[in-house]
């Protein structure tokens, strides 16, 4: 579990004194106020169906805050998180609003600050750290990307100013609009059947055709799929310039998802394989997908340049062939090819499986004259 550090909180709210004497006006005076938390997850037209693209999904997660108090001051880069440290903010089951404990109120000082900084998920284990308490400046996530893709998580960074906040009114909250900071890759499939595979223009053969891809008797399934290249193990993320991340200089050679991990990867009634990865975003064990540092392969390299393998059988039912049924395994391989993987952008790669049908047909060759030949049969005169 990702470790938690301490560190004693200054004394941030102003205690409210209360002067009354007998048939004196009240005075109105400062009330002390908590602080309290809203959220929303940003949704631009780059993003598409983002794994964590509501505030209902972010609330299986909890987030986590940072918040400076600078008194007169704005925030600086030699200021301490000496407000909260890492505080997790959840809505309880049941409920409807943020929490977290202790509650921490606003300074009633006229012009006092406190900036604030939010990432999620606030608890990922090992996969995602922060910078402690006694370093000055913007907190940083350490984002450890798993070799296993069942493991990968969603990592999100509030992106609206939320530094240099005075004191709010009773129904005010800090709001924290989430963005992603990773790219995700999903995979769907598709059966092009009876197409010309070497063009890659999908365009049907000019041959017979005959009656297309036989549903009934075929069937298609996806055992693994790999895609190669040089992605980073990890990275870290300022919170307070959160568009840039700083790679690791270790990678994985490729990440492997096998066929448990697959989404609907069989077929005999439909051309559609698989609509989404089934993998594990934030522990929640759904519509997951690979996550990765946002990286561009420029296709200098191998190990900078993407490559896509996939293993796929073909099984025919046939009740006249031992066993019933013939299978055929094949382990296809694509080219490497250049890809820019941006922070915040979900990508689908579709995976176009050619299947060209076995095709037969005939003709009959005319006679052809071998011309006339004299055969001499001789007299029998045994009669």
């Amino acid at each position: 579990m990702k470790r938690k550090l301490f560190l004693g909180l200054l004394a941030a709210a102003a205690v409210s004194f209360t002067a009354c004497q007998k048939d004196e006006v009240l005075s109105e005076v400062p009330q002390d106020q908590p602080i309290e938390f809203g959220t929303y997850v940003g949704r631009g037209a780059e993003t598409k169906a983002a794994s964590i693209d509501n505030v209902s999904d972010l609330n299986k997660i909890s987030f986590g805050v940072f918040a400076f108090y600078t008194g007169g001051n704005d925030w600086s880069e030699s200021a301490t998180p000496n407000f909260m440290f890492d505080q997790k903010v959840s809505i309880p089951n049941g409920g409807s609003a943020w929490e977290y404990s202790p509650l921490k109120y606003w300074p009633n000082n006229t012009g006092d600050q406190i900036s604030f900084f939010a990432y999620a998920p606030w608890d990922a284990d090992d996969k995602l750290t922060v910078s402690s308490n006694i370093t000055p400046g913007t907190p940083k996530l350490y984002y450890s990307v798993d070799a296993d893709v069942n493991e990968h998580i969603d990592v999100l960074y509030s992106k609206n100013d939320t530094k240099n906040m005075t004191k709010q009114s009773i129904t005010g909250m800090i709001k924290f609009e989430f963005a992603h900071a990773l790219s995700r890759i999903g995979f769907s499939a598709q059966i092009l059947d009876d197409v010309v595979a070497e063009d890659k223009t999908g365009e049907s053969d000019k041959t017979q055709t005959g009656k297309g891809f036989d549903y009934e008797n075929t069937r298609v399934e996806i055992k693994e799929i790999e895609i190669k290249g040089g992605f980073v193990t990890g990275g870290v993320l300022s919170l307070n310039n959160p568009t840039t991340w700083e790679k690791s200089a270790s990678k994985y050679d490729s990440f492997t998802i096998p066929a448990s991990k697959l989404y609907n990867c069989t077929t005999n009634g439909s051309n559609t394989l698989i609509n989404k990865t089934s993998l594990n975003v934030a522990g929640e064990k759904e519509s997951g997908y690979l996550m990765v540092v946002p990286h561009y392969f420029d296709g200098s390299t191998t190990q900078n340049a993407l490559q896509i393998r996939v293993l796929y059988t073909v099984t025919t039912i046939d009740d006249k062939l031992d066993g019933g049924q013939s299978v055929i395994t094949n382990n296809i391989t694509s080219d490497y090819f250049s890809f820019n993987f941006e922070q915040g952008k979900a990508y689908n790669f579709n995976l176009q499986l050619g299947l060209t049908s076995v095709k037969f047909d005939a003709s009959v060759s005319e006679w052809k004259d071998g011309g006339d030949y004299a055969v001499n049969v001789p007299i029998n005169f045994n009669n």
